[in-house]
């Protein structure tokens, strides 16, 4: 008990001495608060983006192979042959097909027909244009833009049997529409008398928000004009036969495997002039500016605490070298060394158990700003980059007929938070400064006898 409690007098008697070690060690800790705050909360951002983009795989023609008309899509059973791979996790498909609504009015027609009305006439020979497309998902979530908000259900449900669907809020508006009512929708094909479709659900879309403004308008290319229905049941409808197509998305479940998934595909009929790629445009945008934030949190932490340990060494030398004579006079009355350097380290864990509550507090505090800071000025940099970096070149050519895929992904945004790992981590530097002065103080203990350490301390 009498050692423990001289060691609480000792931290008020030399008080100046422990401000300063106090100080240090605070400083220390705080830093490492808010760096393994920040590289913690980054990894976890990172794994679950190389999820995301690193295991998501995309086909799509090589047009650096490609010629002009020799391009050929893979076929409807071919595609869901690509999907039974082994070295997949999921395989999402999309069922496209253009056509027309009977009886309706689409979204944007009459500015097509305003168009149309000043311009030279159809071209011989180009038949009847399509106004809406149909577009079946399997995804539970029904799509990407359903679960970021984009779209939502606001009359109705979900589609159910083969022949339900859902229709735009802005298209059910202009036509008079509601849940329960049907609609028919034909194919291009001359004489096809189309599929009648039960409106199971209404939905609000915001995707064309900011494109009012653009100078030509059809129909087309309007998405309040899409049919939404089940993957499943578009492939059953016979002119999705002739007509439609299937956009695949891969899942890998390691990304590593993407070398022989690409080779797998190959030997089971992929062209030549296809290529099986990952989403590097979402990668680039989102992934990169994380890395480089991690990477920075992580020499930034290394640098603190090699610094912070060498003053935190030279600040223990030199108390244990002014304490010198203290420590003679408590060896000289026959207490024994391993006493004084219990003494010592209660001195040490005292300072060190306040500093760290209090650091964790200040660097907690000051972890979400600085990340937030850190992050915007990366996102930016990257940014920069891929403007210089941008020009024409095959991943910024869209082909006629091909389902465009450009990444429509939010920057990343850090959110911090202490768990487990973190205070180990953060515990584990306080536990370092305490294994750091204790080896300092039983070394100035054991080191001399006491008639020497009196005599170093007069």
């Amino acid at each position: 008990m009498y050692i423990i409690t001289n060691a609480l007098k000792n931290i008020w008697r030399y008080r100046g001495r422990s401000l300063l070690f106090a100080a240090t060690a605070l400083s220390i800790i705080a830093i490492c608060t808010t760096g393994v705050l920040i590289r913690n909360a980054s990894g976890t951002l990172i794994d679950g983006y190389h999820g995301q983009f690193g295991s998501k795989v995309t086909l799509g023609p090589d047009l650096a192979k490609a010629t002009p008309g020799s391009t050929k899509q893979p076929t409807t059973a071919q595609y869901l042959d690509f999907g039974r791979s082994e070295l997949l996790q999921k395989a999402v498909y999309t069922a496209h097909m253009s056509g027309n609504v009977k009886g309706l009015t689409m979204l944007d027609e009459e500015e097509e027909g305003k168009y149309e009305s000043h311009s030279t006439g159809s071209p011989e020979g180009m038949g009847a244009m399509p106004k809406s497309n149909l577009v079946g998902y399997d995804d539970p979530s029904i799509s990407e833009e359903f679960t970021s908000g984009k779209r939502r259900i606001v009359d109705g449900r979900k589609y159910s049997g083969d022949r339900d669907c859902l229709i735009s809020q802005q298209l059910a508006k202009l036509n008079h529409l509601k849940v329960g009512d049907a609609i028919t929708f034909t194919s291009l094909d001359n004489g096809d008398p189309g599929v009648r479709l039960r409106i199971s659900g209404i939905y609000a879309d915001s995707t064309m928000n900011g494109k009012a403004q653009q100078q030509f308008k059809t129909p087309m290319l309007n998405r309040g004009n899409e049919i939404l229905m089940s993957q499943q049941a578009a492939r059953k409808l016979p002119a999705f036969v002739r007509q439609g197509y299937l956009e695949p998305e891969f899942y890998l479940k390691n990304p590593d495997q993407l070398d022989a998934f690409r080779k797998e595909l190959k030997a089971k009929g992929l062209p030549d002039d296809f290529k099986v790629s990952t989403d590097e445009a979402a990668y680039k945008k989102v992934v990169a500016p994380v890395e480089s934030l991690r990477r920075l949190a992580t020499i930034f932490l290394a640098l603190v605490l090699v610094l912070g340990g060498l003053v935190l060494l030279f600040l223990c030398l030199m108390a244990m070298r002014s304490r010198a004579y203290e420590i003679g006079v408590l060896r000289a009355i026959g207490m024994k060394g391993w006493k004084v350097s219990l003494g010592m380290i209660t001195e040490t864990v005292a300072i060190v158990a306040l500093c760290l509550v209090l650091g964790l507090g200040v660097g907690t505090a000051a972890a979400q700003p600085l990340a937030d800071s850190l992050l915007e000025g990366q996102q930016a940099n990257s940014a920069q980059e891929g403007q210089a970096g941008e020009g024409v070149s095959p991943s910024n050519i869209v082909i006629a007929g091909q389902p465009t895929s450009e990444p429509d992904v939010k920057p990343a945004k850090i959110n911090l938070g202490m768990d487990a790992t973190s205070l180990a981590q953060i515990s584990g530097v306080s536990m370092g400064m305490v294994l750091l002065s204790s080896m300092v103080g039983m070394i100035a203990v054991n080191r001399c006898q006491p008639r020497k350490l009196l005599s170093e301390g007069k």
